[in-house]
């Protein structure tokens, strides 16, 4: 029998994305060969955690359900404070993924919430991210639900389930900004601009949350400190799609051959992708761009309008807003 220990430190190796979930499948199906549980539950975890980290998170949406009914299946399972924890944070990402995929309803979407309160009283843990996850989704539903989970999340004790200072203080700048609160916003970000808080996606992610609010406000200057800090990072980053179309949304109005030349280095990952929301932005920005470059790409315009349009109205259907749409004629950028 093959030490599983050994199979996981091999597929570590592996490079990121599909090369290391081809490997992690391969090793699923080796231990459900042996029904060795512990380690068909690790190695569900592990594929679950290489979707959502490597840039798609398509493929562990699809798996999870899976992982959570084989948790379901074997009580053993949660006599291990490890698998407990494991599971317990499987499903936070998985309730922030959700937002992504118009695909899943908004009734999954609270079934999968409820479950996941449950499993955070069962455990005796803080529902600070529970508050704060459920308050994301509904950012771009309902107003009013958003604002009273966001006010739970603030009374919220942090702890080993909670998603850390560094990001709750990310979560609070995205809230202000949502609300148009530039000066407020500018406060609870100090701790992450000036380095004082870091975390595997900050800076950046509060970078690019400035430059889609001062783009949606015609700030352009101001946007484009923001995403000349935003775009090495970016660049080549296949998890990064979402922001590149931002980047080629507002390259398309300040520099136009700049966000080509962009274009044309991660069109790859754009045509790679499975995850809506990714290929949601990214389209907007080609189509922002490429409509600037006249008759030589029209066509290619209106393939990326095509695409962005479709894909906002599925985000549409679930959401029952026309921010992506409005997105799309430059008029407005939702905080993201």
């Amino acid at each position: 029998m093959r030490d599983f220990a050994t199979l996981e430190q091999e597929f570590e190796q592996h490079e990121r994305g599909t090369a290391r979930l081809g490997a992690i499948r391969m090793a699923i199906e080796e231990a459900d060969t042996a029904q060795d549980v512990r380690w068909q539950f690790r190695f569900r975890y592990d594929f679950v955690r290489e979707s959502i980290f490597s840039g798609d998170r398509y493929h562990g949406l699809i798996r999870f359900p899976e992982m959570l009914h084989f948790y379901g299946e074997h009580p053993e399972l949660a006599e291990s404070e490890h698998c407990r924890y494991d599971m317990l944070i499987c499903f936070r990402w998985i309730v922030e993924a959700i937002s992504e995929f118009p695909q899943v309803t908004r009734s999954e979407a609270e079934s999968y919430f409820r479950s996941l309160k449950e499993m955070l009283l069962d455990q005796g843990k803080s529902l600070s991210c529970y508050f704060m996850k459920r308050g994301y989704f509904y950012m771009r539903i309902d107003r009013d639900l958003a604002a009273a989970n966001y006010y739970r999340f603030l009374d919220a004790p942090l702890d080993d389930s909670s998603d850390g200072r560094p990001l709750c203080c990310n979560h609070r700048v995205m809230y202000q900004l949502y609300l148009g609160n530039e000066e407020a916003a500018l406060r609870e970000a100090e701790p992450i601009l000036s380095g004082r808080l870091r975390a595997y996606c900050l800076p950046y992610a509060t970078h690019h949350k400035f430059l889609r609010f001062y783009l949606s406000r015609g700030e352009y200057d101001k946007a484009e400190e923001y995403a000349r800090r935003i775009e090495p990072k970016a660049d080549g980053d296949p998890f990064e799609l979402y922001m590149i179309g931002t980047l080629m949304s507002l390259w398309s109005v300040c520099d136009p051959q700049h966000g080509l030349a962009l274009f044309r280095r991660n069109r790859r990952f754009y045509d790679a992708s499975e995850n809506p929301w990714q290929r949601l932005l990214f389209a907007t920005g080609a189509y922002h761009l490429l409509r600037t470059q006249g008759a030589q790409e029209e066509a290619l315009s209106e393939q990326f309008l095509e695409t962005a349009t479709q894909l906002a109205g599925q985000f549409r259907e679930r959401d029952g807003t026309d921010d992506y749409l409005r997105g799309i004629r430059f008029e407005e950028f939702v905080q993201v």
